[in-house]
């Protein structure tokens, strides 16, 4: 089923010049007046010599990378709105942290204040969220990393981790502590890979050639306790994995390459409900699917035709669970909401004050009721209400 596209407007509340190529928004969920916005610049020279894991040497792209952590007014003693507090100096960061060109960046669990960041020389790193209550300006501190491409031009694309939905506990402190998550990883090379959050560091667990291309996005299912991941890639396919066993050896649960007519560049798991799982894709369609008809032949229970290619899709909260924020590259950032009995999507706001590819977005703010998006090219961070 194909929906059409509403066409209402938004205000821009501010705006801020990243430098570098912004790509990716993120705010923490256990203060999400918080978040962390990440980048990616080529340099100059354009090409940099790296050594390999076997010793050698061989020519990369040269990228370098800020993550940014930006602190929004938070709600007024008096009642007064988020928004009425938030101007283009209120959206300078408090933090400026140098770094590899950032692809992706997640927090853990629901009171999590660890974000994962995969970057452009086969990596994830985790910061710690610290100074959140002691007065002091919040600010992230280097927790570790891992090398999770053994090819040093390997992308690390998208990431996410297995706890997301339920209230885990932070970066394990102690042996003590609770069974350690996972961080899931898409690559540059077409492969997925696990890597266990442990108490003592980052260490790979498995990795898998999943993909023909670029594997653009990879996400658990909230529901599966881990167990389940769902990928996109630049072959138009997408894929179901158990990571109970070894997927490279037993292959997807499910494999769909009829669906979308390009690229899948986006996929993302409804918090909320046990069955919904969204893809989006570089032939500008938003879907919808139910997760038990998933096959060869499946199709989606909803298309949206969104008029550019579809990047990023962010599922909002509280008030706004049945709402999902969309950057859909030139064609602008979007706001779909599934409010009907059905799930039928609608898009309820439309915002096209960016200059450049809309890359980054997510739902900001004690209310979540504002949006956070980033550019490409213009470098550009605003913040408006949709």
């Amino acid at each position: 089923m194909e929906e059409s596209i509403a066409n209402p407007t938004a205000t821009t509340l501010a705006t801020f010049d990243t430098e570098y190529s912004a790509d990716a928004v993120e705010a923490c969920p256990a203060h999400p007046h918080l978040f962390a916005v990440g980048t990616y610049q080529l340099l100059p020279s354009n090409t940099a010599v790296v050594d390999d894991d076997q010793g050698s040497q061989k020519k990369a792209i040269a990228r370098t990378g800020r993550i940014y952590l930006h602190h929004l007014p938070e709600e007024s003693a008096t009642g007064g709105s988020d928004i009425d507090y938030i101007n283009d100096a209120s959206l300078r960061p408090i933090q400026a942290l140098d770094c590899p060109a950032v692809l992706d960046m997640k927090w853990g669990g629901l009171e999590s204040t660890t974000l994962a960041v995969g970057n452009s020389i086969g990596q994830v790193q985790l910061y710690s969220l610290n100074n959140t209550n002691d007065g002091a300006a919040p600010s992230l501190s280097f927790l570790s990393e891992a090398q999770v491409a053994t090819d040093l031009t390997t992308l690390c694309l998208s990431l996410d981790w297995s706890n997301r939905r339920h209230t885990p506990t932070h970066y394990p402190d102690t042996a003590t502590e609770e069974l350690s998550p996972s961080i899931a990883v898409s690559l540059s090379s077409g492969e997925l890979a696990v890597v266990a959050a442990t108490p003592t560091g980052l260490v790979p667990t498995a990795t898998w050639a999943a993909h023909t291309l670029e594997a653009w996005s990879v996400c658990y299912d909230p529901f599966s306790s881990g167990s389940t991941l769902y990928s996109g890639a630049d072959d138009a396919a997408f894929c179901s994995w158990d990571v109970r066993v070894d997927p490279s050896a037993t292959g997807p649960t499910s494999r769909n390459t009829r669906a979308h007519g390009a690229g899948v560049c986006a996929v993302a798991c409804s918090p909320y409900d046990e069955w919904t799982v969204c893809t989006g894709s570089y032939d500008d369609s938003l879907r919808i699917w139910d997760k038990r008809t998933l096959g060869p032949r499946a199709q989606p229970l909803h298309t949206l035709e969104m008029g550019g290619g579809v990047w990023r899709l962010k599922w909002g909260s509280g008030a706004n669970r049945n709402r999902i924020a969309v950057a859909g590259m030139y064609a602008g950032f979007f706001v779909v909401d599934l409010v009907d009995n059905e799930g039928t999507p609608t898009v309820t706001r439309e915002y096209t004050a960016h200059k450049s590819i809309a890359y980054g977005v997510d739902w900001v703010g004690h209310r979540g009721d504002t949006l956070a998006t980033c550019s490409f090219y213009d470098h550009s961070l605003h913040v408006w209400s949709p």
